[in-house]
């Protein structure tokens, strides 16, 4: 018998790509060159319809020959799809909680970007177009993507408050100093956690999951909304919607809810700042104030309108719950100061410290100006004394909050907070102009405005040092 020539390969592929999509009900793009799981056209298989169709069969070698002709043939069936993007798979802005808000929140969490590409293709055609949603299964898409990027934690792994406690005194100054509590970013007030009788996660309030979508028939929270998650893809964290996140220290927390929570649950807490800034470096070290006064006199202050928004950090009580942070290291990733919760009492709010965030750019991980607009007790002292074990675990968490405070006022420059790893931007705050301003309009390019109020005039170079205010229980409230 003799073997297929070069003319007659290409009619001779097609046909036998086409009698293997008949049988497996496959495309015959894929029956050619495989997709994800699923490898393309074989020697044997190849070599079983030679046979049948009268020619010899061709060597290892020889089909090696064929893997460009066989690519060809395939994109000339199919052309290439676009490529996944890697973040993103619907484009963003995104202003509610949409099925493409959902799909991007499980598509980022995929395992490696072969899966990313084997999702995206379901959602598009060929030609990079998206296919209208009420022709997709949801469900089925988002449920599949929650199960290969999303682990539930079980209860077995939960552990006793008093062991995460001993996990945080071991880093941090206020735990180690017997004081028993986490802290937590929410955009939420007092009384409305009050009314919900604490702190429960999104997907479990009634408003919410409805605002969010979750009671949808296509979300996977619909009817996993009583379960508690681990985002095991690019973020590796905790989930926001399932899970309440708390951390040992109190500038993490601010950093939540991000940016892009608060434009869909609560865009009023956005906006913008006015800020006057000069490069980064000066302004540190010795001799610094004349170097900084020296570059404002000869210069034009630079003012830079930056986003803006506003939270409240809640001191919580440290209860039950589960160490994220051992989760990632067993995983190779970052630790992140957090620990997963699933319920936090309204009794266990301590304390809450109302924070405006300067965000030195649109992505939560650039970091932030933290302004501290003060700070209030939301227990009686009698109970703050029972939950935290004595007067004073009371008093020095007065103490660091007052301290706080003074640290963090717009008078004092604020706190600035980066996530590790982050570089500073390149300009340096050197004075708020307005610390607020609502609305979440665009903002406006940043420029130089000899209009504006000169820092030379009034210059805040470095934080003025505070008095320590001295312990005693008198300010509690009864």
């Amino acid at each position: 018998m003799p073997k297929p020539t070069l003319e007659q390969w290409p009619d001779l592929l097609r046909q036998i790509a086409a009698e293997v999509a008949a049988v497996t009900k496959k495309s015959m793009k894929e029956v050619l060159v495989g997709s994800v799981g699923s490898p393309g056209l074989s020697l044997m298989t190849i070599n079983n319809k030679l046979e049948k169709k009268g020619f010899e069969k061709i060597t290892a070698a020889e089909f090696r020959g064929l893997k460009t002709l066989i690519t060809e043939i395939a994109d000339t069936i199919e052309p290439p799809r676009k490529k996944a993007p890697d973040k993103f798979a619907y484009p963003k802005p995104l202003t509610e909680f949409s099925f493409q808000y959902w799909f991007n929140y499980f598509y980022v969490e995929l395992p490696n970007p072969a899966r990313r590409q084997f999702y995206f293709d379901q959602i598009t055609n060929v030609d990079g177009s998206y296919i209208a949603e009420a022709a997709l299964d949801r469900r089925r898409l988002l449920d599949e993507m929650r199960r290969e990027g999303f682990e539930e934690f079980t209860i077995r792994e939960k552990v006793d408050p008093e062991v995460l406690y001993k996990d945080s005194a071991r880093n941090y100054q206020l735990q180690g100093q017997g004081v028993r509590i986490v802290f937590r970013g929410d955009g939420r007030t007092p009384q409305q956690i009050e009314n919900n009788q604490g702190t429960l996660p999104q997907s479990r309030i009634p408003h919410l999951r409805q605002k969010s979508n979750m009671d949808q028939d296509w979300h996977p929270f619909n009817t996993l909304g009583n379960k508690v998650f681990f985002r095991k893809g690019a973020n590796t964290d905790n989930c926001l919607f399932t899970a309440i996140s708390v951390t040992p220290e109190f500038y993490t927390a601010t950093k939540f809810p991000l940016q892009d929570e608060l434009r869909a649950t609560n865009p009023n807490a956005l906006g913008t700042a006015t800020v006057e800034v000069i490069p980064q470096g000066l302004g540190t070290g010795k001799g610094t104030k004349a170097l900084a006064q020296n570059y404002i006199q000869s210069h034009k202050a630079e003012v830079k309108v930056l986003p803006a928004s506003k939270t409240t950090i809640y001191v919580v009580k440290t209860t039950g719950g589960w160490n994220t942070q051992e989760r990632q290291m067993q995983l190779g990733a970052g630790s992140f100061p957090e620990y997963a919760f699933e319920h936090i009492p309204w009794i266990y709010h301590l304390a809450s410290v109302p924070v405006i965030r300067l965000h030195y750019g649109e992505e939560a991980n650039l970091g932030h100006l933290i302004v501290i607009e003060g700070w209030s007790w939301l227990q009686p002292a009698t109970l703050l004394q029972r939950l935290l074990g004595s007067t004073v675990g009371v008093t020095r968490l007065h103490d660091f909050l007052v301290d706080l405070q003074a640290r963090g006022s717009a008078e004092a420059g604020g706190i600035p907070y980066l996530p590790p790893g982050t570089d500073p931007p390149e300009w340096k705050i050197q004075r708020i102009v307005k610390v607020f301003t609502p609305g979440v309009g665009k903002l406006e390019k940043n420029r130089i405005d000899s209009k504006m109020p000169q820092p030379s005039q009034k210059p805040v170079l470095q934080p003025a040092k505070q008095a320590v205010r001295k312990s005693d229980t008198s300010w509690i409230k009864q």
